[in-house]
């Protein structure tokens, strides 16, 4: 009865120590892929890059104030009491 309870105290403070060790197995490792699918991917890209770069920064229009127009430059004029 004690090596059993011996054993299983054992495994149980060896569980923390094993669910440390990185996996052996491989999820979805070296796959060929298809040149067409990569082809695919590489145009998706280049399209994703090319609007990127249509999209204004900005810094350059950081005059973005939609009141300018309406708004005077003259500060505000207190009212004499």
């Amino acid at each position: 009865m004690r090596i059993i309870l011996a054993t299983a105290i054992v495994a149980l403070l060896m569980q923390p120590a094993y669910s440390q060790l990185k996996p052996t197995f491989k999820m979805g490792g070296d796959k060929e892929v298809d040149p067409r699918v990569e082809q695919y991917r590489k145009d998706v890209e280049r399209e994703y890059k090319a609007t990127l770069d249509k999209i204004p920064d900005k810094e350059k229009n950081k005059k973005n104030d939609p009141w300018a127009d309406i708004r005077s430059n003259e500060p505000t004029k207190k009212k004499p009491n």
